[in-house]
């Protein structure tokens, strides 16, 4: 299964702005503008009234950093929009009316909690994969089903290749690899959290059972295809919230933990 998403391409000070306004307040629309004339998005969003859209900073290479919800498009804006009341004060020293095409406004704007990259989605035109070079401004895109990736690990490429010796020999579909890939990783490490030691078996009964996120120690960024995933050199067992704030504060495990540890003591 997949849904309707619209990746862009923003300055990650204005994208920060846009979080902590979101914190406060996070039905407020903030608006934004492009030189390209937001077509098919703008098509999409009449569908479907709202969509989820996926933004990366202004930096080459960089994967997707933010989700917000999309909330409006203007084609072709005025000057006098009333949306533009909303515009953070950055943007507005800019000057991009003589260019303008799109306006768009966008609300609950926070940090993606792991770094995707932008191969992970699929162009709706034709479901070829998103270039992670991807430059234009904009493009509507295809997103898995999240319920679709239950079971997963939630950083093990699908591309990548879980090498033969390791803990676990096999050759199978890249669902099987992953989630082979995270099966070795459980055995070497077990269900606690590497950060904080929860176990949700232990915390949450029956229902935790089994449950942990695994987190890769590489930067996802940094894989290319044909990358070999060792269980042991590459993945930790770790709960949700540790695996947030790793990705948030671009911090090691021992960082976090330290960090933990000075928190508490104080």
């Amino acid at each position: 299964m997949s849904t309707l998403a619209v990746f862009s391409r923003n300055y990650e000070k204005y994208l920060e702005e846009a979080c902590q306004i979101a914190a406060e307040a996070p039905d407020r629309l903030v608006p934004f503008q492009s030189e390209k004339p937001w077509v098919s998005a703008q098509k999409a969003l009449r569908e479907h009234q709202t969509l989820k859209i996926y933004i990366t900073p202004m930096v080459a290479h960089a994967g997707v950093r933010y989700e917000a919800t999309l909330a409006r498009i203007v084609l072709d804006p005025l000057p006098s929009d009333p949306l533009l009341d909303l515009s953070l004060q950055g943007t507005i020293k800019e000057g991009l009316w003589k260019k303008t095409k799109t306006l768009y406004a966008i609300a609950n704007c926070r940090r993606y909690p792991i770094d995707r990259r932008l191969s992970d989605f699929r162009v709706a035109k034709d479901g070829r994969p998103l270039s992670d070079q991807y430059s234009r401004s904009y493009a509507l895109v295809r997103e898995l089903d999240e319920s679709s990736l239950a079971g997963l690990p939630e950083e093990v490429p699908q591309d990548v290749i879980y090498p033969e010796g390791a803990v676990i020999s096999m050759s199978v579909n890249p669902y099987e690899r992953n989630n082979a890939a995270r099966q070795a990783c459980v055995a070497l490490y077990g269900l606690n959290c590497t950060v904080c030691g929860l176990n949700f078996e232990a915390r949450y009964g029956k229902v935790g059972a089994g449950f942990i996120h695994v987190h890769h120690l590489t930067p996802l960024s940094k894989i290319k295809v044909g990358y070999q995933v060792d269980p042991k050199q590459d993945l930790r067992p770790v709960c949700p919230n540790c695996h947030a704030m790793l990705h948030r504060g671009d911090l090691k495990i021992d960082e976090l933990r330290e960090l933990m540890c000075l928190i508490e003591s104080n």
